[in-house]
C-alpha cells in the first residue's frame, strides 16, 4: 500500500485518500504534490510517497497502524479495517492455472500472508489482491532468480522453493 507523508504539516494519507493510483505521474520524485487541507488554505506542502515498511527514517515511521494515521476524516480504509478482517499480502510464492466454465483459463496465485506462517498461504485470484501487478512482477523476478521459466508451459503450476519447502506441491488443485 502506498502512503504519503507531507513534510510541512506531517500529515499522512493513503494513496486512494488523495486520489493517486499506482503509475500516477505525481509519484515521481521530481513532482510536487500538496496536502489537500494545506491547499485549501493556499499553502504548499510537499509530499514524499513511500511504501510502508521501506523507510527507516523516523520522520516517515509511526508507531500506530497506518489506518489510524490517515489524515482524511472519512478515510474508507479506516472504516473497512474496523468493520471487517483484512489481510495483507506479503508476497506471491506460486502460480497455477485452472479452467473454469464460462471463463476459460484462470490464473491463481499462491499468496503468503503478512503475519502468518508460509504454510497458511492460500490460492487467490488476481481480483482479490490490492496491487496484483506489482506482486506478480515480484513473483516473476523471484522465479527467474530461482531458474524457473514461467513461459515454457503457461498452464504449469510454478512454485518458489519456499513454497515447496513448506509442503505445497505442483499437482495440488
Amino acid at each position: 500500500m502506498l502512503f504519503f507523508v507531507f513534510i510541512r504539516c506531517n500529515s499522512w494519507y493513503h494513496n486512494g485518500c488523495v486520489g493517486v493510483q499506482l503509475g500516477d505521474p505525481r509519484l515521481n520524485d521530481s513532482e510536487i504534490f500538496a496536502c489537500p487541507p494545506c491547499v485549501s488554505v493556499h499553502s504548499m506542502t510537499f509530499a514524499n510517497p513511500i511504501y510502508l515498511g521501506e523507510s527507516s527514517s523516523p520522520m516517515k515511521r509511526r508507531n500506530s497502524t497506518p489506518a489510524e494515521t490517515c489524515g482524511r476524516p472519512d478515510c474508507a480504509f479506516k472504516k473497512s479495517t474496523a468493520d471487517s478482517d483484512e489481510y495483507f499480502v506479503k508476497r506471491i510464492i506460486g502460480r497455477r492455472v485452472k479452467v473454469e466454465g464460462g471463463r476459460g483459463r484462470v490464473e491463481e496465485w499462491l499468496v503468503e500472508w503478512d503475519g502468518y506462517p508460509i504454510g497458511e498461504s492460500t490460492w487467490e485470484k488476481e481480483s482479490s489482491m490490492a496491487n496484483p501487478t506489482e506482486l506478480i512482477e515480484s513473483f516473476v523476478n523471484a522465479a527467474e532468480k530461482e531458474g524457473l521459466d514461467l513461459d515454457t508451459d503457461p498452464n504449469a503450476t510454478v512454485l518458489l522453493k519456499d513454497a515447496k519447502r513448506s509442503g505445497f506441491r505442483p499437482n495440488e488443485r
